[in-house]
Order: C-alpha cells, then sequence, then structure tokens
C-alpha cells in the first residue's frame, strides 16, 4: 500500500531519509503530523520533491528487480 511504499519500505530507507529531512527543512513540525497531515503537506507544498522521490524509488525497485 501506499503508506508502506512511502514510510516503511527498507528498500527505500536511504531514499526516504534524504526525503523526509528535505520535508522536515520546510515544515520543522512534519515529524508531529498527523499521517494524513502529513501526506495534505507532502502533495499540497513539496510536490516535485515527492514526485522525485517516488521516481528514485520505482528506479530502485527496478534495479533490484532486473538484477537477478
Amino acid at each position: 500500500n501506499e503508506i508502506h511504499f512511502l514510510f516503511e519500505c527498507c528498500l527505500y530507507g536511504d531514499l526516504r531519509n534524504t526525503w523526509l529531512t528535505n520535508l522536515c527543512n520546510i515544515n520543522t513540525n512534519f515529524n508531529n503530523l498527523s499521517l494524513e497531515n502529513k501526506l495534505k503537506f507532502m502533495f499540497e507544498n513539496c510536490a516535485r520533491n515527492t514526485a522525485k522521490y517516488v521516481v528514485n524509488c520505482f528506479n530502485r525497485r527496478k534495479e533490484v528487480i532486473f538484477s537477478k
């Protein structure tokens, strides 16, 4: 599901840390937001940054799948 993909999957941990650091720099209260408000903030205020994260994750996924 989307929550696992964005916030939990260990395959993307390093990418996620970079992305979340950027979000926290924009909104220092980001970590204290509810999940619903995090999603709202991400897509309303950081759509480009979030899109780059998603593309990077899909590229990582493709590398893992096709390297076998």
